[in-house]
């Protein structure tokens, strides 16, 4: 999401990242101090803005301790958070907190989980309501948050834990800020305990004054005897952010599952919603009786450290996208191009020998299982001295996390000599220059090709560039075939693929299905003399927001091989022709023509 900075440009708004608790790291440095955390989420971690001043720090520290040992917890210890202020801009650090971590053993007695963290709650309001000086990041045994007054570039350098190997997690929500209603400070920063946020709750003051409304008839079996120690429930001094937080957090501590309370907080628009289920509206209806809509606009993503989702609001004002990626990892943010991905597939061993292509390491890129029919895919194995590129190419991603530089010591395996005619130049295309080499390469083929150009493609979501590209090409005599899948993997990225076939076939360009499946190959070869096989797609995702690498091959034996290949998976498809373009199902062309708009973000 954008940030806000000051006038100087060098203090954010806030920047903030939500994580699981990283045991294995929090283990390596409570050691040192003697603090004995036991087993993952035996533990709780307290992240804390303490004031500077000593005194009132000391204070704050000794409150919490009593509370934590007053409330049948056991308190282990305090660790110092290593920052490095040198790097923020000078209005951060005039206002900077003490930032320090506590640790909190969990009873013998309790669960591990949320009935932990309903203790760890307990204490926390007890404290909150004790001190107007410190402000409890979080406190939790699932979730820990690191924030501030930062620019987006400083989070990572200024806290030095995020800088560390064994910091793990398999969800992070992170948040750069840009308020338009409430002044930076380092509490406002997100995530909150429990959500991050983009938008605004505009119906904040209603909310917040009926949750405080309806606390005399409260009760919960899960606050039994103690709901008085966490009321009132909303921190009316919050940003609207954090009173829906707020109110989230409640629900949940009082014993609704996560999701269900952001359902209920954040309802979808059900009352004219005709594609909606009865039994779906029945439910929304239900609890609308219980709670009214915390409206925005508003893209909300929410995380307990075991659940991870996201919301938008009924208005739907706020974009929100996501990818999940073919390793089964799910990337969601407000802005599409926030995350550049490392889509390459790199295998070399020692030093001599490379594979490239689209292989992944799963099941169904060899057709042990089959998702979508037969799998075809192709690679290149790549001996001699291109090998090392490959290295290079490896090594640069494996470096950004790995403090020891091991470029040297994999660059020096001796490259095997190999007797081999022809050319083989390995290369790779970085989504954070301007020279997007992918499609360079693809285009000066097309350029040059004099007889033919064969493709394979898993999807054809073209720019202006590369359509102008293949038409030309196919205008000027070269046969230009393109190979794509006949079971898709996705329906949209199918769907918006369609809508070049028309003006592509018009232009003489053949377009290819096969028939027995899907192709996940990426692969063009050129007049006998020339190809390109790696990780390359032809849509513009791939061409302009991954980390990509491929082969490019002159001359070369395999060229004749990779020729052969195309033939036979040739004979197995189905040339598309006009007739069949307008024949297509009526739902297809509308998800294709709809999506269009937004089809240079796919």
């Amino acid at each position: 999401h954008r940030a806000g900075r000051d006038a100087e440009g060098k203090t954010g708004d806030g920047v903030g990242i939500l994580t699981q608790v990283p045991h294995r790291f929090m283990r390596k440095v409570t050691k040192p101090l003697g603090i004995q955390i036991g087993g993952e989420r035996e533990y709780g971690v307290g992240m804390f803005f303490f004031p500077q001043d000593e005194l009132q720090c000391n204070q704050a520290k000794k409150m919490f301790e009593i509370i934590v040992e007053k409330e049948g917890l056991e308190f282990l210890g305090w660790r110092e958070v290593a920052t490095f202020p040198e790097v923020l801009g000078k209005k951060a650090v005039e206002c900077m907190p003490h930032i320090m971590q506590a640790f909190v053993k969990k009873p013998f007695d309790v669960e591990k989980g949320l009935a932990f963290d309903r203790k760890l709650y307990i204490v926390r309001r007890i404290f909150e309501q004790s001190t107007d000086v410190t402000y409890v990041v979080s406190l939790s045994s699932r979730t820990i948050v690191y924030k501030g007054m930062f620019l987006v570039g400083q989070l990572r350098p200024f806290f030095e834990d995020l800088q560390s190997p064994e910091y793990e997690s398999a969800i992070a929500l992170v948040h750069s800020r840009f308020s338009t209603n409430t002044n930076p400070s380092w509490e406002r920063a997100h995530p909150n305990r429990f959500i991050v946020h983009n938008g605004e709750i505009n119906t904040i003051r209603g909310n917040a004054d009926k949750m405080q409304a309806r606390e005399e008839n409260m009760e919960s079996e899960y606050l039994k005897g103690e709901l008085h120690k966490v009321l009132p429930a909303i921190n009316s001094s919050g940003s609207d952010s954090a009173m829906l937080d707020n109110a989230i957090e409640f629900m949940v501590m009082s014993g609704m599952e996560l999701p269900l309370a952001v359902m209920i907080a954040i309802p979808e628009p059900w009352a004219s919603a005709k594609t909606m289920s009865q039994k779906r509206k029945d439910f929304y209806q239900y609890y609308a009786t219980m709670m009214e809509p915390w409206d925005g606009s508003a893209s909300i993503l929410f995380s307990d450290g075991d659940y991870m989702g996201a919301v938008l609001d009924r208005n739907g004002l706020r974009p929100s996208r996501y990818y999940i990626t073919e390793d089964d990892t799910l990337i969601l943010s407000s802005e599409v191009g926030v995350l550049d991905i490392d889509h390459r597939k790199i295998l070399v061993i020692d030093g001599h020998t490379a594979f490239n292509g689209g292989v992944n390491l799963a099941d169904e890129y060899i057709n042990e299982k089959k998702k979508f029919g037969h799998w075809k895919d192709v690679a290149v194995m790549v001996k001699g001295e291109a090998v090392k590129s490959f290295t290079l190419m490896f090594l640069q991603m494996w470096g950004i996390t790995e403090k020891e530089d091991e470029t040297v010591r994999f660059l020096s395996y001796p490259a095997l000599p190999q007797e081999a005619k022809g050319f083989v130049i390995p290369y790779g295309d970085c989504p954070l220059d301007n020279d997007k080499l992918g499609e360079r390469v693809y285009m000066d083929i097309l350029n040059r090709a004099v007889q033919y150009v064969h493709i394979m493609t898993p999807y054809l979501i073209l720019d202006g560039e590369m359509e102008t590209a293949l038409k030309f090409a196919a205008e000027k005599g070269v046969e230009v075939a393109l190979l794509l899948p006949g079971i898709p993997d996705k329906a949209i990225p199918y769907a918006l693929a369609k809508t070049h076939y028309a003006s592509l076939i018009a232009s003489g360009v053949k377009i290819y299905e096969y028939t027995p499946g899907f192709v996940h190959a990426k692969a063009f070869v050129s007049d006998a003399r020339e190809a390109v096989v790696g990780t390359i797609n032809l849509d513009y995702r791939s061409l302009y927001h991954h980390f990509e690498c491929a082969a490019y091959l002159y001359n070369t034996d395999c060229i004749a091989k990779i020729e052969e290949d195309f033939q036979a998976c040739l004979a197995q498809s189905q040339l598309v022709d006009m007739e069949r373009v307008r024949h297509e199902k009526w739902t297809v062309k509308l998800i294709g023509r709809v999506m269009k708009a937004v089809a240079p973000l796919l």
